[in-house]
């Protein structure tokens, strides 16, 4: 398979113990892609799947499983530039984040917040362009979560560490009661 300038090429070559495994794997592989070409193909396909899914070619040879595909020079230039601006595709990145995420011990960490998920966020460092390792939410101090709050891609990950404002407990008053007067202690009591 060539593939045009600009292109990237992926191919996946698997070598099973049992021949009937590499077959056994086609259809259901040719009829997971046949199920999302006909859904991309109605117009669901804003990242442009449906192109690299037409390409996508499934074969079996004896216990060899060969798939490939070609990802487009326009799609791969989509997704460098969203890595490249963090959170590009919903509008929040450095500019909305901020520089700097701070950390519980005091330190802090200097740079482009990308990939939250619910384990944390990765910084591409502002110093060196390196990225930091997985920093997770609980590590962040409460202002560096609250900012993160703000914005719905990262909100559902930080809810849980920020703490919530417990309501005040009312003041409950003792009073003396009066006196009650004791009946006399009788017969006929």
């Amino acid at each position: 398979m060539s593939f045009p300038a600009g292109n990237l090429g992926i191919k996946i070559r698997m070598k099973f113990s049992d021949p009937n495994s590499a077959s056994g794997l086609e259809a259901p592989l040719q009829a997971i892609k046949s199920q999302f070409s006909g859904a991309l193909s109605a117009g669901n396909d804003p990242m442009g799947f449906g192109a690299v899914l037409s390409g996508l070619s499934i074969v079996t040879s004896g216990d060899v499983l060969s798939i490939s595909t070609v990802l487009p020079a326009e799609m791969l230039q989509n997704m460098a530039s969203g890595a490249q601006s963090g959170f590009a595709a919903t509008g929040q990145g450095k500019a909305d984040f901020g520089d700097q995420v701070r950390l519980v011990d005091g330190s802090t960490i200097g740079g482009e917040i990308l990939d939250p998920i619910d384990e944390g966020i990765i910084v591409k460092l502002a110093t060196g362009g390196g990225l930091s390792r997985r920093i997770h939410w609980s590590e962040m101090d409460i202002p560096t979560l609250e900012t993160f709050n703000k914005f719905p891609r990262t909100s559902q990950f930080v809810r849980d560490y920020i703490p919530k404002e417990r309501a005040q407990a009312k003041e409950i008053y003792l009073q003396s009661l009066p006196e009650v007067a004791r009946p006399n202690a009788g017969r006929d009591f």
